[in-house]
């Protein structure tokens, strides 16, 4: 009861109102996917003390329709299989056809989860994955771009999120049932959307920042940040004017003031789209979670607490238990002119990983574009990590490697420091054949020197610096674009590059012997 109480929390934000005919929500139509080998959730709305059964194969279930007109049942778990046809009756009936049962997944995050294959059509091989894209039992669901429930085809595909698609295409292709994909993500957004409003409330950051946002002084910073903003686009669209007609002394163009740090860090909206993207989908009975999201979220000191509160609170509304959480280690990007910003993110997003529990960081140090591109063109790779952590840590693959070397311990070894890894089975390489690069030590006063370090089966053995006799830190690619140079494309000297005997990359690190 209390679980139904929980999630009937959720009915002003799916606006179900008393109806005289049974309805049901935007996510159960044709061609849907419904959760294999565990309690499947339907709702929807009809006249107040309705009766409301459901129907689909050899299972039913009925409710009576609360004073506003609220109704659901939990069907019995089915196994794989389809096509069904869903019968919801009450005092009119809606059918479904088309019905899969199999294995559903919700994808959520920013644009790196939101953006389209087609955006990235120019990448080796994506014209050929559309082409070829021909899954009637991989089913996409996304309203924002208008799949509802479509079956997986070259001509569907195309204005589908490439990261879910991947990722989908892989589970399909292992564990040969259907696969549903719902994506509720959005370009731009902050992890403080995708969490309710009463739930940010009760946070103490979350205080902090609605209280700054009600203040004069927040107020007046953005009214001066507008002003700012105008000025500069007329000085700009005088400066493409004079660029245009040729004019020699047209000068530099006029760059943009930086946001005030009480605007970068307190101008979030909160709890918009949990709100008008999540909640609507709220409980449809899913295998798990996969988010790609934080590149708005670079530089926040709480952002493992605020991981952890939205992970609590989607386990606590849907109702499943501690339904599996995979996320993407954020790519490097040169997000910010502290250049150990991205590896303090990194670290928070593995130290909620550990706290949440029945949470996995998939490793992306070794994708992308670092000095320019924040949206990593290879999206292939991002979702087929995804999918071998989940086929490794919820279906129990133990044939399926997922993660790079995770670093384990340090020991002292006279000048030197010997380092264990988890994921480190089988040995350890370096991906290029070079030595090892990016490690780095520091002595007692925290001054860290480039060292060098060498492969010992499944250990790394890192030298003391020259200045160092006495090693006790260690890191290992600890910056936010190692091995690059803004504004040059591609690597301008050597690129982190520990991997384990799959040849996934080790995730970047920092510790100290006392730790």
């Amino acid at each position: 009861m209390k679980k139904h109480l929980t999630w009937l929390a959720l009915l002003p934000a799916l606006a179900l109102t008393a109806h005289a005919e049974v309805t049901l929500p935007d996510v159960f139509a044709s061609g849907m996917v419904l959760q294999r080998e565990t309690p499947v959730a339907v709702w929807g709305s009809a006249a107040p003390g309705e009766t409301v059964r459901v129907a689909i194969a050899d299972a039913s279930a009925e409710a009576v329709a609360g004073t506003n007109g609220a109704w659901r049942v939990d069907l019995p778990a089915m196994p794989a299989g389809g096509p069904h046809t869903m019968t919801v009756a009450g005092k009119n009936t809606v059918q479904l056809k088309d019905v899969l049962v199999g294995e559903v997944w919700l994808c959520s995050g920013q644009s790196n989860m939101s953006h389209p294959i087609k955006f990235y059509d120019i990448h080796p091989g994506v014209k050929e994955d559309i082409a070829a894209a021909d899954f009637p039992t991989l089913r996409l669901y996304c309203k924002q771009t208008g799949h509802r429930w479509a079956p997986c085809s070259p001509a569907t595909l195309p204005d589908f999120s490439a990261v879910p698609f991947y990722f989908g295409r892989e589970l399909l292709r292992e564990l040969d049932v259907p696969v549903g994909l719902v994506v509720c993500a959005q370009i731009g957004s902050a992890i403080e959307q995708w969490i309710p409003m009463d739930e940010i409330e009760k946070s103490d950051w979350g205080r902090k920042m609605i209280e700054v946002q009600a203040s004069e002084a927040f107020k007046a910073a953005q009214l001066e940040l507008r002003r700012e903003n105008e000025a500069w686009t007329k000085k700009r669209q005088m400066w493409e004017m004079s660029v245009a007609v040729g004019m020699e002394d047209s000068g530099q163009v006029p760059l943009r003031k930086p946001v005030p740090a009480l605007i970068a860090r307190n101008q979030r909206q909160l709890g918009n789209l949990f709100s008008s993207s999540l909640a609507p989908v709220i409980p449809y009975s899913v295998r798990g979670f996969a988010w790609y999201q934080g590149e708005a979220n670079v530089g926040d000191a709480d952002y493992a607490e605020k991981l952890e509160l939205m992970v609590a609170t989607w386990r606590r509304l849907w109702g499943q238990g501690a339904i599996p959480f995979h996320s993407v280690q954020i790519a490097p990007c040169g997000y910010k002119a502290d250049f150990f910003v991205l590896p303090d993110f990194w670290e928070q997003q593995m130290r909620a990983a550990k706290a949440m529990g029945v949470s996995w960081v998939v490793p992306s140090i070794d994708i992308g574009e670092p000095t320019f591109n924040i949206h990593p063109p290879n999206k292939r790779e991002f979702g087929r990590r995804l999918a071998r952590s989940a086929l490794a840590n919820t279906y129990g693959r133990k044939d399926v490697a997922w993660s790079g070397p995770v670093f384990k311990s340090a020991a002292r070894e006279g000048s030197a420091l010997r380092l264990q890894f988890h994921h480190a089975d089988g040995g350890l390489a370096a991906s290029d054949g070079q030595p090892l690069a990016w490690f780095e030590v520091a002595g007692k006063d925290g001054k860290f020197a480039s060292a060098s370090a060498m492969i010992e089966g499944d250990a790394v053995v890192v030298s003391g610096a020259p200045a160092i006799a006495e090693p006790v830190a260690v890191r290992y690619a600890w910056r936010q674009t190692p091995g690059y140079t803004a504004g040059v494309f591609g690597p301008t000297g050597p690129v982190p590059n520990l991997v384990n005997s799959a040849g996934l990359p080790a995730y970047p690190f920092q510790t100290s012997l006392s730790h």
